[in-house]
């Protein structure tokens, strides 16, 4: 994280991240996912021909503006592309696409008993969409005419291709094949009842589901069902998945991504081959289930579908409040991004630099040594350092802040490169300890608690400025609050939300005693990016009772952060609550009690803080530099809280 690699990008998912020990509970999820998905050969029988050829004869000086296309036919062609795939999602037709370098490659025409099919690798396809293209390759054409000869289906959407290998030409026109409308129906009627297997949904309501059918039957006499929910705002309940097509099925288990285990699938029957499976389905949520053959059943690692389903009978609800004790993972730090300078440079000039953000500062002592911003265009790290190394004069840098309340023991202050940098606390030297905090670039520098005074303070660096120097904020670790004034609050959780505005003037106070649910950034933890854990007594649980049958749900529908866990006193993990439902089972737990444990971001401590809004649509380098209507000098805050927590008494 050194330098601007802070700023770059993709962030770390390592140690750097607060949620990296919990990034396993992601990791789990996609490899079950990706088991269940490739044990066996998919049962998709239509292949869509990709028209990404199309969009290349597009392709001009200024054809878009960074990935946005700026002229109206890739805009069509992009639009076009958009809502066949929302057609065959609608129709409930399964499909892949076909990219024609690869057809031209590895794609051979068969003939079996069900007659002709496109052979790619273990894929086999007895329909062939051709929808949104205005160019197809020559060896496509041959291929799709081979198929049409020997009775396989090729289906054209909306209009021809009218170009081959990028030349103007109607041999497509040559071929058989069935033409339609561009329009869901024309899915439904043309392409849907040529499946062997059909899939339909009733009551899914705004549910946008997506089905994938896996046919492991040859090696382990199971049909596996994945259906994903691509709607990330709405679920829905009592949804009906209907198969139609698969013969003698025996037995259905559902298997949870989450946790590994496989539950008994409610709402499971299966007759003349045509099987019927009710379930509910979360925003974003999917279900996977698995199919038994031939007289076998499933083994259930629990007959109990608790947890798995929207909707259980909610007997009671109880809403967690007031005050309460709290763990955190690590020391409460406080960023110091502010500061003014003096520099002398080796010709002789001096110049004093006003207080202004450490980033700003930075490029004003360049363009002040006359070299360039750190940034895209900059020289790379490595090269300068061995080939530019040239001092440019003496720098003092002076980061003043406001103590409230003198802490106990010992402090830390975190910075880089102290090998090259002299780094001072009220006049007092700091000495590098050997050991990092966060990340190894942040050198830390013990001192007394008592360096510190009420009032004003000051870091200071001294160095002799070169172009691999870099102005970076410098961080105070201890334990102790930090506190700002609460300038403006705004709506949080959309992309664009402008953030929580905070005076930039904040101070070091004394730690809260207990917490509430409230943003601890409004509790003197303002910058605060680890993990709170907090303690949920037997007394706060006392009043609630279980009969036979009933279970307590812990649920946290609104909090903001990575995410939440569960987990005993001693820190042994209940539940993981990263995605809907955001629930976890606390049965066993009601009289000893439990920690939640909110999981931040580092956003409110590495910035960008000073960037409106505070929610944008994405981060770059350029954000953290950004000027004009989007800066503040004052720090913009996303919101850090567990929210409202709920335990429910549910009966299933």
């Amino acid at each position: 994280m050194e330098g601007e690699a802070k700023r770059d990008y993709p962030a770390s998912i390592l140690h750097q991240s607060p949620y990296y020990k919990d990034y396993s509970f992601v990791e789990d999820y996609f490899a079950r996912f990706g088991v269940v998905m490739t044990e066996g050969r998919d049962l998709c029988e239509v292949l869509v021909l990709n028209p990404i050829e199309s969009v290349w004869t597009g392709i001009y000086s200024g054809w878009a503006h960074w990935i946005m296309p700026a002229n109206e036919e890739t805009n069509r062609l992009e639009d076009h592309y958009r809502r066949l795939f929302g057609a065959f999602l609608d129709a409930n037709v399964d499909f892949d696409y076909g990219e024609e370098q690869m057809l031209s490659e590895m794609a051979k025409v068969e003939t079996d008993k069900e007659g002709a099919k496109i052979k790619v690798g273990f894929s086999e396809y007895r329909t062939v969409v051709v929808s949104g293209m205005t160019t197809i390759r020559s060896t496509t054409v041959k291929l799709l005419g081979e198929f049409a000869k020997k009775g396989g289906k090729v289906i054209v959407l909306g209009d021809e291709p009218y170009m081959i290998d990028a030349r103007k030409d109607e041999g497509f026109r040559k071929l058989a094949y069935d033409k339609a409308p561009f329009e869901t129906e024309s899915v439904i009627k043309y392409v849907k009842p040529r499946l062997k297997v059909k899939l339909s949904f009733e009551n899914k309501k705004n549910c946008q589901l997506h089905a994938r059918i896996a046919d492991a039957r040859e090696k382990d006499g199971v049909v596996a069902l994945a259906v994903v929910n691509a709607n990330r705002i709405e679920g829905a309940e009592d949804v009906v998945i209907k198969l139609e097509g698969l013969e003698n099925v025996t037995g259905c288990a559902e298997w949870c991504l989450e946790d590994g285990k496989i539950y008994k699938a409610n709402g499971f029957k299966a007759e003349n081959g045509k099987v019927e499976i009710k379930t509910d389905f979360f925003p974003a949520g999917e279900r996977i289930f698995v199919l038994y053959f031939g007289g076998r059943t499933p083994e259930f690692s629990s007959e109990d579908a608790l947890g798995r389903r929207i909707r259980n009978k909610v007997v009671s609800e109880k809403e967690l409040g007031g005050s309460f004790g709290y763990v955190l993972d690590e020391k409460n730090a406080m960023a110091l991004d502010f500061a003014d300078a003096d520099m002398t440079a080796t010709d002789g000039r001096k110049k004093h630099f006003d207080t202004c953000e450490i980033l700003r500062l930075d490029m004003a002592v360049r363009d002040f040594a006359g070299i360039e911003h750190r940034g895209g265009g900059m020289l790379q790290p490595w090269y300068a350092k061995k080939y530019a190394n040239d001092a440019y004069g003496d720098l003092t840098v002076n980061f003043e802040f406001e103590v409230e309340t003198v802490p106990d023991g010992q402090i830390m202050v975190c910075g880089e490169r102290p090998v090259f940098i002299d780094y001072y606390l009220n006049g007092k030297k700091l000495t590098p300890d050997g050991n990092f905090w966060v990340d190894n670039c942040f050198k830390t520098m013990p001192a007394p608690a008592d360096w510190l005074k009420k009032g004003k303070n000051v870091v200071s660096l001294v160095t002799n400025f070169k172009r691999t120097t870099n102005l970076e904020a410098v961080y105070i670790v201890g334990d102790f609050g930090v506190g700002s004034e609460l300038l403006e609050k705004n709506p949080a959780g959309k992309m664009d939300d402008k953030g929580n505005i905070y005076d930039r003037n904040k101070k070091i106070t004394a730690l809260p005693e207990k917490l509430t649910l409230a943003n601890i950034t409004d509790q003197s933890l303002l910058m605060y990016t680890g993990r709170v854990s907090y303690i949920v007594s037997p007394e706060m649980l006392a009043d609630i009772v279980l009969k036979e049958g009933e279970r307590a749900v812990l649920r946290a529908p609104e909090y903001a952060g990575s995410l939440v866990r569960v987990e005993t006193n001693g820190g042994k993990p209940i539940g993981i609550l990263g995605w809907e439902p955001y629930t976890a089972d606390v049965t066993d737990y009601l009289k000893e009690g439990f920690r939640v444990t909110l999981v931040c971001s580092r956003k409110n401590i590495y910035g960008p803080l000073h960037f409106l809004p505070a929610y944008p649509g994405a981060v770059g380098p350029d954000t953290f530099v950004a000027g004009g209507p989007h800066f503040t000098e004052n720090y913009a805050m996303i919101d850090s809280n567990p929210g409202r927590l709920f335990v429910d008494v549910v009966k299933a």
